[in-house]
């Protein structure tokens, strides 16, 4: 039984590794998530068994990487026009249509629904935000 799952979580690991490119970053997260079950696993059964120990280790490593997996993001502050140029990769003369293309474009694989990050997605509506609305005084 162990071995199964031994297996199976060795499996979701090479499949996150291999999908790692589009998005490391939540995909590192699922992968903490799995090893933190893993552990919780592997301490219940070392509990079960009599290694005391080791089972305490087990399941306080698991607790540890499940509560890192499920851990908010930063809160995002805010850009200032160099930034958002920078993020967008455009001049400090371009134009709206310019910052609008410039903004399709790099959107097309940071957007969550095409295997991009959230937090790029929303660095990326920030800077077009930054650059396109009007500012108040």
């Amino acid at each position: 039984m162990i071995y199964v799952l031994a297996l199976l979580i060795f499996a979701v690991l090479v499949w996150l590794g291999r999908r790692a490119a589009t998005n490391p970053r939540n995909e590192w997260r699922a992968a903490a998530g799995l090893i933190g079950v893993g552990c919780v696993v592997a301490g219940a059964a070392a509990s079960l068994r009599g290694l005391w120990v080791a089972g305490a280790v087990l399941l306080g490593a698991g607790l540890s990487l499940s509560l890192i997996a499920r851990r908010a993001p930063l809160p995002f502050t805010g850009l200032s026009d160099a930034e958002a140029r920078r993020v967008l990769g455009v001049s400090a003369d371009a134009g709206s249509e310019q910052i609008q293309a410039a903004y399709r474009e790099r959107m097309r694989t940071a957007h969550p629904d095409q295997g991009g990050d959230a937090a790029v997605a929303k660095r990326l509506n920030a800077a077009r935000d930054r650059l396109l609305k009007p500012r108040r005084p």
